[in-house]
């Protein structure tokens, strides 16, 4: 058979209720927060020193901590990094 060539497809309805997994099952409880003016440098020692790719950026709103959006790894290395930009500014 030619590499590339389509011999079938998978879909959910094809597969078992105990096949199909959820990100609920192996998503990280544990989160690491950081607030909107934290700088890049910062933001990549705490993925770092907690060992993850990701950080929720979270604002305070009132008494409530709430989510804003995320930074990756992959953010700082397209942003910062491939961009030659200097983390410090």
């Amino acid at each position: 058979m030619a590499a590339g060539t389509l011999t079938g497809r998978l879909d959910t309805k094809d597969m078992s209720k105990e096949d199909l997994m959820n990100a609920g099952e192996i998503c990280n409880r544990d989160v690491v927060v950081a607030e909107p003016g934290l700088g890049v440098v910062q933001a990549a020692q705490l993925m770092r020193q907690y060992h993850v790719g990701s950080l929720v950026v979270c604002a305070w709103r009132g008494s409530t901590r709430t989510p804003v959006g995320m930074l990756t790894d992959r953010d700082l290395t397209v942003a910062v990094l491939a961009k030659e930009v200097d983390p410090a500014t």
